[in-house]
């Protein structure tokens, strides 16, 4: 379900899976404003 309408799936872009799309996400860029503004932290793996 997306916006109330049952859809295929839903893309990365949160539209709604179909075959044909306006969507070309092969074009996405990185934004200026968003540089610094996450952090993922520590990641352990292996056994505890």
């Amino acid at each position: 379900m997306l916006d109330g309408q049952a859809v295929a799936g839903i893309y990365a872009d949160l539209t709604p899976g179909t075959e044909v799309t306006d969507s070309d996400l092969t074009t996405a860029q990185r934004l200026a404003t968003n540089i610094g503004a996450s952090f993922q932290g520590a990641s352990k793996k292996g056994a505890l």
